[in-house]
């Protein structure tokens, strides 16, 4: 899972290390789950369906083929399997016979027309696939898990700078925050929580078969619920529904997650936090997505912590916010998936008070969605008039352009700014940019690198007649924007010798933007960048 720190001083120390375990103690009051009802439909003139009663089959009847058979797919899909059936009415029929002999091994999510099935013997999988309806279609049932947490050997105070402190401030938000999320309804679909300091609009549902155990629950679901709902979170007013659908190692899956996702939208939850995925798309996975997304619900998921190409499922959905972890120096964290990214957020070294005297500190695109979905969250209650989607569009269109110019599978769109949400219809706003200097990892045909200045107009009006200087150690290069509309970036490019990157002080690139006279610029602080590169050759 994600890296989790909890140290024991008020101030944190740069260095980051594994989550040193905690006791929590299990808040009484989590709600009882009941089976979710079956609604009926109609059956388009076709005979309805009756499945037979469910006899026992006696192990010694099986043929040989029928057993390698059923042994094949036991193999292949395990003993827990999802069924998807194409009418409510036939999964209604089905799961009565199928109880009376199999009594307590099914669980339905009506919504969905889904069943999920605990077999228990060769024959009882028999008797499943014989008597399905034609049109239904049965695959196991996946695991979904907490993101694999980082290697800690390859984060150094050296290679990134957390976010020890001042997580607000660093996002662009301001002071008064304590009405941000009033009124909207989150949902952390987690490892469950205790408790949730200055949060008091504050319900949890279980959906584990199993009594938590205060000594096994993780404090993953916690640390998510504070970076999004706590005091010090982006909606620290928000109606928070904490829905357990992981144990206590981390571990669920995605029958269970899909059973969540329903649960928050059918409780009315805006936002949906998921820091957890599936390695593989499932079919009644997408199906949740597309419910909660079809009741007006944004769902945010972390990228995953994998370091590879690709997305965990459900951020790899389209209709799903993807985001990834980035330090406080705007560098993706090396070991955040890349994909179809929609926003970066900070993910290295984020420091949670977790206590009156304790602060947390962790680290992974577990603690970057959170953030995200915080942003979201506050944005729908300071622009009530924005729907969930339409508040994720706004913190995408007004994000800080990084790394390569415009979007990217490292980066998504941006870097978070809630500086730049919040006054996104606020008029006058002038505020061009130097974005990022970003280095292209691959050599050209000359066998020179590329370096890319992207220049972004951050502000709400029209930017233009921008001069930009760039020093590479040797000389300077000069540009010139003419034009630059609002949320543009525009990026420029100086050759790098491939020698001196490689050199063993590397080269270092600094750049500076200057607006013509008369023109006025309300962040002239991020009209310069410096950023040094080095290259290490392979012996």
């Amino acid at each position: 899972m994600d890296g989790i720190v909890v140290n024991w001083r008020r101030f944190l120390l740069p260095g980051i290390t594994l989550l040193v375990a905690a006791l929590i103690v299990w808040h009484s009051g989590n709600e009882t789950e009941e089976d979710l009802p079956v609604e009926d439909s109609p059956s388009n003139g076709t005979a309805p369906y009756t499945p037979p009663a469910f006899e026992a089959v006696p192990e010694d009847e099986n043929d040989n083929d029928s057993a390698m058979e059923e042994q094949s797919f036991l193999r292949e899909n395990g003993t827990d399997i999802v069924v998807r059936f194409s009418d409510a009415a036939e999964l209604a029929a089905f799961r009565r016979a199928w109880e009376e002999a199999h009594p307590g091994t099914s669980r339905p999510i009506g919504q969905l027309k889904a069943l999920r099935i605990q077999l228990d013997s060769p024959s009882a999988l028999r008797r499943l696939l014989d008597n399905l309806p034609q049109d239904a279609d049965t695959s196991p049932n996946l695991p979904v898990q907490l993101p694999r947490g980082p290697d800690f050997d390859d984060i150094t105070a050296t290679d990134y700078q957390p976010f020890t402190q001042g997580l607000r401030h660093w996002l662009g938000a301001t002071d008064q925050v304590e009405n941000w999320g009033r009124g909207i309804t989150v949902a952390v679909l987690d490892t469950g929580i205790a408790d949730l300091p200055g949060n008091q609009a504050f319900r949890q549902i279980d959906l584990l078969a199993e009594t938590p155990d205060a000594r096994n629950l993780s404090p993953h679901g916690r640390a998510v619920a504070l970076l999004l709902a706590g005091e010090e979170g982006l909606a620290p007013a928000s109606d928070l529904l904490s829905i357990r659908v992981l144990d206590g190692k981390g571990q669920g899956d995605v029958f269970t997650v899909a059973e969540g996702i329903v649960r928050a939208a059918d409780e009315g939850a805006k936002i949906i936090n998921l820091s957890l995925g599936s390695s593989r798309d499932h079919p009644v996975l997408q199906d949740a997505v597309n419910y909660a997304t079809a009741r007006g619900s944004l769902l945010v998921a972390a990228a995953g912590n994998e370091g590879r190409d690709g997305l965990p499922f459900p951020a790899a959905y389209p209709e799903v916010f993807s985001v990834t972890a980035i330090d406080a120096e705007r560098q993706q964290a090396n070991f955040a998936n890349r994909g179809s990214i929609d926003l970066a957020a900070p993910g290295v070294g984020v420091a949670i008070p977790w206590s009156e005297d304790q602060f947390l500190q962790m680290n992974g695109t577990s603690a970057a969605s959170p953030i995200v979905a915080g942003a979201a969250a506050a944005l729908l209650s300071e622009f009530p008039n924005l729907t969930p989607r339409q508040a994720a569009e706004v913190l995408r269109q007004n994000a800080d352009d990084a790394g390569p110019t415009g979007p990217d599978d490292r980066w998504g769109q941006g870097v978070i700014s809630m500086e730049r949400s919040l006054q996104h219809r606020q008029q006058g706003v002038h505020d061009p940019a130097i974005a990022d200097i970003y280095l292209h990892p691959q050599p050209n045909a000359e066998g020179n690198y590329q370096a890319s200045i992207t220049v972004q107009n951050r502000g709400t009006e029209w930017s233009g007649g921008l001069t930009i200087w760039v020093n590479d150690g040797q000389k300077d290069h000069s540009f010139t924007i003419n034009s630059l509309d609002v949320g543009e970036s525009r990026g420029l490019t100086i050759p790098i010798d491939a020698k001196r990157v490689q050199s063993e002080h590397g080269v270092t690139l600094k750049a500076l933007l200057e607006s013509p006279t008369g023109l006025r610029d309300d962040r002239p602080d991020n009209n310069e960048k410096a950023v040094q590169f080095h290259i290490e050759v392979p012996e």
